[in-house]
């Protein structure tokens, strides 16, 4: 039995303890530092690519960063960086998907290269890219293949259920005078 399901195959809304404890990264030898450490680098970066350059609600970002766990509850880290940081841009690119908030795959590569930039990386005119390169193709391809592998990995389950949401339902904003 797959350890995020329940009898029945309907997923848990929290893993439990142990199949936090068990990961297929500690399985395969990762460390449970090394593990986090890769976990809050891929999610700072989700937050901040998320919300910087595509503009997505926190809600969107908040979603990726859910589907980017839910993918390593059944996965094993690499500790290559490109690896973990497609895997964080397809969860983005998904996440928009599934919460209204699409980017087109044109803008979302563009985007990806402007921020790769600006943060001490090439970017698309720098390293000579344009969107109808075989660079930009070969990007394109990456996140639609991580994208089905993610999706595969979650079991096509896109539904998050964010704490702050309901908070949010309680509160009503104040009328002024």
């Amino acid at each position: 039995m797959n350890p995020c399901t329940q009898e029945g195959g309907q997923p848990y809304p929290v893993f439990p303890k142990w199949a936090l404890e068990h990961t297929p990264s500690r399985e395969a030898g990762v460390s449970e530092n090394a593990e986090n450490a890769i976990r809050v680098k891929a999610c700072s970066f989700i937050d901040e690519f998320g919300s910087s350059k595509l503009r997505f609600p926190r809600v969107t970002c908040g979603t990726a960063a859910v589907f980017f766990h839910r993918f390593y509850a059944r996965h094993a880290h690499t500790l290559e960086q490109n690896d973990t940081r497609e895997n964080a841009l397809a969860c983005l690119f998904l996440a928009g998907k599934a919460m209204g908030t699409v980017v087109k795959m044109r803008n979302f590569c563009n985007l990806y290269y402007e921020y790769k930039a600006e943060t001490g990386g090439t970017g698309m005119i720098a390293a000579g890219v344009t969107l109808e390169s075989k660079e930009a193709r070969r990007f394109w391809d990456m996140i639609a293949r991580r994208e089905t592998t993610i999706m595969e990995a979650i079991e096509f389950n896109l539904w998050v259920e964010h704490p702050y949401r309901s908070v949010g339902l309680g509160i009503s904003p104040s009328r002024s005078a």
